[in-house]
């Protein structure tokens, strides 16, 4: 397996194709595959981040457990008040569950302050005002390489940062948004909501939008996109956050 490779499958629908031969009498040829769109591009690598993806969705999964133990722990208060023997039965059951998620939690975040220790990109990512430890590791971890995408248009498309104008026969049927990865998207989103929370550079960049007459929403979505530009950059180039070099490019306001 190469390192950063690519590979097409059959997009099917309630189908399995289990040999050679019988794709080749159901689909055809591998070009045919390719005209009629029902081939879809899969990223594989051998790298040791990928293997990193495994811990990162695990302990996605311990957070939804432990927020649906905790919702149905408050369901259960306000429905039962906690009388009888089976509400009380369930609440110590639910009480029990909530606090190994939380001790799972703990232990996740750990090993993830041990990749930060480890890991330079990790550690470049961490130095972004609002991304944090996890975020950082949750974006090396999706990312893998950023050598993948040809541009910065390219990868913002894959983190559903934009979207794309929908043309056919000179006309516009509106804007869609590409398929996504949720995982950058929501760490980039937070990461805007967290950086205008406190004293971050990115205060200056987001009051230099408003400046200009752009919509405070409208302008936290920017700034969101600036965000993943700026960590584009640096795991394309391996170099560390430079908090002020948007004012290089930036309009001076009237």
């Amino acid at each position: 397996m190469r390192t950063g490779s690519s590979s097409v499958i059959p997009s099917t629908t309630g189908c399995c194709v289990t040999d050679r031969r019988q794709t080749r009498s159901t689909w055809g040829s591998s070009l045919e595959l390719l005209r009629a769109g029902l081939l879809k591009e899969v990223y594989h690598s051998d790298n040791g981040l990928y293997d990193l993806r495994t811990v990162v969705s695990a302990y996605q999964d311990v957070v939804i457990a432990g927020v649906r133990a905790l919702n149905q722990q408050k369901a259960l208060t306000r429905c039962h008040r906690n009388t009888g023997t089976s509400a009380s039965f369930v609440g110590g059951i639910l009480q029990e569950y909530t606090a190994l998620c939380r001790r799972s939690k703990q232990q996740y975040e750990r090993r993830f302050g041990e990749v930060a220790r480890r890991n330079r990109l990790v550690r470049f990512q961490k130095g972004v005002d609002g991304i944090g430890t996890i975020g950082a590791v949750r974006i090396v971890a999706t990312v893998v390489d950023a050598r993948r995408f040809p541009s910065a248009g390219k990868y913002l498309a894959y983190c559903g940062l934009v979207t794309h104008e929908k043309l056919s026969g000179g006309r516009s049927y509106g804007r869609r948004q590409p398929r996504y990865s949720r995982v950058p998207k929501s760490v980039y989103k937070t990461a805007a909501m967290a950086a205008l929370q406190g004293a971050s550079p990115f205060r200056g960049y987001d009051d230099h939008l408003l400046a200009q007459g752009v919509g405070e929403r409208h302008a936290r979505h920017a700034l969101a996109r600036h965000i993943a530009r700026i960590s584009y950059g640096m795991l394309k180039s391996g170099t560390r956050y430079d908090p002020y070099r948007w004012r290089e490019g930036a309009k001076q306001v009237p």
